[in-house]
């Protein structure tokens, strides 16, 4: 991607489309992707390596855009970036302890056993968060006997100018209303994909791991000030990242990102259980 675009008007729209897929190239390798929220910052951004462009024309293009890169945000964020951007401190240890095992149903164990193989064995987000992680937070949520909400795939868009926006995974809320998001939200569950293309084994599952942490981290500090603009402020806001077979926990409490050192597996599924359940008490 060169520096300025020189394509004629009267080349025509494809041109234009095409230099809108370079340019938006060219933004991404800027690493400043996720903080180009509206049309336009778009084209305020773009409009020095666009002298030559139909920019009028893009600017129907860019709103089309929009929808894709509004989901995206979160999942840019790289945790040096996060720290920096929110002033945090990550602190990585073991702070969770003495939490009481939560035993799962029958109906949970039949469901794992005979699904995670499957899952493992399709090695995609969707799968993994679909026939592992899903059915494990809907036995939270049932333990709650309706006080509770849990959301899955939902937008939740608080702040789009700082990066806080996009979709996620799982979301707890303190609401009973299952229509829409309404604070308080107390925790958030990141579904991480357990593979990267060019690692394999337990290099693959570090660099998950690596990412998820930064992403929740996000979507932690986005509840927090949801909360708190919705007048509902909570001391501690907690988070999930898991591949499925593997659970990491966090904590954000007065501007710290505790990260537990621990992964439990799933042959600790009653700790797992007993921690998600113990998260959403302390709220």
């Amino acid at each position: 991607v060169g520096s300025s675009c020189e394509v004629p008007l009267v080349q025509g729209d494809k041109e234009c489309i095409t230099h809108w897929q370079n340019c938006q190239g060219l933004v991404m390798y800027l690493g400043d992707w996720q903080k180009i929220t509206s049309e336009s910052r778009i084209i305020a951004f773009l409009e020095p390596f666009c002298t030559g462009c139909r920019l009028e024309y893009r600017k129907i293009k860019l709103i089309d855009s929009l929808a894709i890169l509004r989901v995206m945000p979160y999942s840019n964020f790289v945790l040096s970036g996060l720290v920096k951007q929110f002033n945090l401190d990550v602190q990585d240890g073991v702070w969770i302890q003495d939490v009481p095992a939560h035993q799962p149903s029958e109906l949970l164990k039949i469901w794992l056993e005979q699904n995670v193989a499957f899952a493992v064995a399709q090695s995609t987000e969707k799968a993994r968060s679909e026939f592992m992680i899903a059915p494990i937070l809907a036995e939270v949520r049932q333990h709650f006997a309706g006080q509770i909400s849990l959301f899955s795939g939902v937008e939740f868009n608080v702040d789009e100018a700082s990066g806080l926006g996009g979709i996620c995974d799982f979301l707890f809320s303190r609401s009973k209303q299952n229509l829409y998001v309404e604070a308080p939200v107390l925790s958030v569950v990141e579904a991480t994909p357990a593979r990267q293309v060019h690692l394999q084994g337990q290099d693959a599952k570090n660099e998950s791991f690596k990412q998820g942490i930064a992403q929740v981290g996000a979507e932690m500090v986005a509840a927090e000030l949801f909360n708190q603009r919705e007048g509902q402020s909570y001391q501690q806001i907690f988070g999930v990242v898991t591949i499925g077979d593997e659970w990491k926990f966090l904590k954000l409490e007065q501007r710290v990102l505790y990260v537990d050192s621990k992964r439990y597996g799933l042959d600790e599924l009653p700790q797992i259980l007993g921690i998600l359940i113990w998260m959403l008490e302390q709220q």
